[in-house]
C-alpha cells in the first residue's frame, strides 16, 4: 500500500514549518521569557482557532472535555515550555537535531498502542533517521549545551502522548476541529502556568519580536498544526512521525544561515541520513 501524495505533502509541509519555529523563538526569546513567549504565540494562535472553529460550526462533545484539556496540556504547556526551555540554553542548530528523537518514538508508541505495522520500509527509515539523528547529535555546533539539549528532548517523549490522543478527535470531528479544540485547550492549561511561573507578560516589546511572536503563531502553529492533524489522519502515525525529522534539518539550516551558527561534516552527513528515511517512509 503506498501512503497518499497529499497527505505526505502536508505533513511533511507541516515539519518543515515547524523546523523554522526554534530560529523565530530566539528572536522573541531575546526580549522575552520561555514562558511569555509561548504564551503570546499560542494566544494569538488561539483568536484564530477560535474563528476556524466557529466556522466549523461543531462544538466537542462533553464527555469529550476532559481528555481534550489533557491532550492540550500536554501539546503546548509540556511540551513548548520544556522544549523552548531547553532552546533559551543551547543553539537553533543542536536544539533542532535533538527533535529528530521524535519519530523513533511515535513509531514505537503508534506499534505498542494501535499495533500500527510499519513494514521494513517504514522501519528502515525509523532506522536511519535515528542513526542520522545520533551522528548529528554527538558532533554537535558552536553553543552546544547539554542540559538545553536534554530539556529539548524531555519535551520529544511528551509528543507520542498528544499525538495518538489527537487522532481520537481527528477521526471523531474533523483535522480542523480537532486542531482549534486541543490547542485552545492547550492555551487555557498554559495561561495559569505561565502566569503563575513568570507573572503578566510585558506588552512594550520590539516591533521585531512582535514579528517573530506572530510569524511563531500563525506560520509556526495554525498553519502546521491543520497540516499535520489533516495529514496524519489519513495515514499511519508511526509513518508521518518520520517526517518530524525534516525539523532538525530545516532548523540546524536555519540556524547556520541565518544566526551564524555552525555544524561539522559529520553531523551534515547526519542531516542526509534523515531526509533520505523521509523520502524511504513513503515507499510501499
Amino acid at each position: 500500500m503506498r501512503t497518499p501524495s497529499r497527505p505526505v505533502v502536508a505533513v511533511a509541509t507541516a515539519c518543515v514549518l515547524w523546523g523554522l519555529a526554534f530560529l523565530f523563538a530566539k528572536v522573541a526569546l531575546a526580549e522575552l521569557t520561555v514562558a511569555h513567549m509561548v504564551l503570546y504565540r499560542f494566544l494569538i494562535a488561539s483568536v484564530v482557532l477560535i474563528g476556524v472553529a466557529a466556522r466549523a460550526g461543531k462544538l466537542p462533545r462533553r464527555h469529550d472535555v476532559p481528555l481534550l484539556l489533557l491532550t492540550g496540556l500536554l501539546c503546548v504547556p509540556l511540551t513548548m515550555l520544556t522544549q523552548f526551555a531547553g532552546l533559551e540554553r543551547t543553539s537553533v542548530a543542536s536544539a533542532s537535531l535533538v527533535i529528530g528523537a521524535g519519530p523513533p518514538l511515535i513509531a514505537v508508541a503508534a506499534f505498542l498502542v494501535h499495533r500500527e505495522r510499519l513494514g521494513a520500509w517504514g522501519w528502515a527509515a525509523v532506522f536511519l533517521s535515528t542513526v542520522g539523528v545520533g551522528i548529528m547529535v554527538g558532533v554537535p555546533g558552536s553553543g552546544h549545551d547539554w542540559t538545553g539539549d536534554a530539556l529539548v528532548f524531555l519535551s520529544m517523549c511528551f509528543v507520542p502522548l498528544w499525538v495518538l490522543l489527537s487522532l481520537r478527535f481527528v477521526h471523531a470531528y474533523s483535522a480542523t476541529s480537532a486542531t482549534a479544540f486541543v490547542l485552545i485547550g492547550g492555551t487555557l492549561t498554559l495561561v495559569p502556568i505561565t502566569i503563575g511561573w513568570s507573572g503578566l507578560p510585558p506588552i512594550d516589546v520590539s516591533g521585531q519580536a512582535w514579528g517573530a511572536l506572530l510569524v511563531l503563531a500563525m506560520a509556526c502553529t495554525v498553519a502546521p498544526f491543520l497540516l499535520w492533524n489533516w495529514g496524519v489522519g489519513r495515514m499511519e502515525a508511526g509513518r508521518a512521525g518520520v517526517f518530524i525529522n525534516l525539523e532538525p534539518v530545516v532548523g540546524a539550516a536555519s540556524g547556520m544561515a541565518l544566526l551564524g551558527e555552525s555544524l561539522t561534516s559529520g553531523a551534515l552527513a547526519g542531516g542526509a541520513l534523515i531526509l533520505v528515511a523521509s523520502g524511504i517512509v513513503t515507499r510501499s
